[in-house]
């Protein structure tokens, strides 16, 4: 079923002809059998595990699924929070939010915010396309 942010959103998606009573099925949703799927996890679940923070950074574990060719891949990822910086200013709280994450996880302190983990490891099977 869908559900609306508020009012507006609601009027606006029932002019498009949405019907917010309906349930919607599978088919409903995706109705290709070329499709993609990827999820990230924020925390743990039964599936992935969420966002751990380190010194360097953070890592995160993502799934894809290709429905085509039943594929499914999963990726760990590592965050480099000296590479944030290139990108955006809102690494330079990065830095702090990773410390006091550790503190708070295992009672020690961080030591060079800069340091990178020794191996970087990606579990990714063939593609298959």
């Amino acid at each position: 079923m869908l559900i609306a942010r508020d009012d507006e959103e609601r009027r606006s998606a029932e002019a498009l002809g949405y019907d917010f009573t309906r349930v919607l099925t599978t088919d409903d949703l995706v109705s290709s059998d070329n499709c993609f799927f990827a999820a990230t996890a924020i925390t743990d679940g039964d599936f992935l595990r969420g966002v751990r923070f380190h010194d360097f950074g953070a890592t995160t574990q993502s799934m894809v699924v290709r429905s085509r060719s039943g594929t499914v891949r999963t990726i760990e990822t590592f965050h480099r929070r000296n590479k944030l910086e290139e990108f955006t200013s809102a690494a330079s709280n990065t830095c702090s939010i990773v410390h006091e994450a550790r503190l708070r996880s295992d009672s020690r302190s961080t030591s060079d915010c800069n340091e990178l983990p020794v191996v970087v490891r990606s579990a990714v099977e063939p593609a298959g396309l």
